[in-house]
């Protein structure tokens, strides 16, 4: 197993994972987002990058390589990269986070927000694959589920909640990086 640390963060759409790894990243630990794996084969493909189109080939992927064949292709990247920790963005299922376990030591840190709030930041983000309606983040929120993203949350070794301003989640982010200080440090 490689003495490289990834630290995994999951959770719902609009929980905050992108917020919380731009704090890693000012922090000065390089970020991999899973997503980005999606979007770079639709991209190849010539597809859409709205939220039906993603999630549909979200799934013909883990269907052509196994339900961790999101992390399987991100894993090269994370293994070269020269840093000791790396944060991975966007876990979405237990296959995913045993894959990176037989490569590297792991801490999957979940990011929790309330539905209400995480309908909110999606609206307000207006990224291409958002939902631009109760229905559409209602449909996303399942296909997630359905995905195994909340087997992941519920197996989380560290959860922060994300409920209140940015400031509020810098505080828990402080709060976080002494967690993870411990963990370490209790080998």
């Amino acid at each position: 197993m490689s003495a490289k640390l990834v630290i995994a963060t999951t959770g719902m759409p609009g929980s905050g994972k992108g917020e919380l790894s731009r704090l890693f990243r000012e922090a000065g630990y390089p970020v991999y987002i899973c997503g980005d794996i999606v979007r770079r084969e639709a991209e190849r493909r010539g597809l859409p990058k709205d939220s039906r189109t993603l999630g549909g080939l979200m799934f013909a992927l883990r269907e052509e390589g196994g339900r961790a064949a999101i992390v399987k292709r991100l894993s090269a990247e994370v293994e070269s990269d020269p840093s000791k920790v790396v944060v991975v963005e966007g876990i979405r299922n237990l296959e995913e986070v045993d894959e990176f376990r037989r490569r590297f030591e792991v801490i999957v840190v979940a990011v929790h927000s309330p539905p209400k709030l995480r309908y909110e930041r999606l609206l307000r983000r207006g990224r291409g694959d958002d939902p631009k309606s109760p229905e559409d983040f209602r449909e996303r929120d399942e296909r997630e589920l359905k995905v195994g993203v909340g087997d992941v949350i519920a197996l989380a070794d560290l959860v922060i909640r994300n409920e209140g301003t940015l400031a509020d989640l810098e505080e828990e982010f402080k709060g976080l990086m002494g967690r993870i200080e411990r963990w370490i440090r209790s080998g």
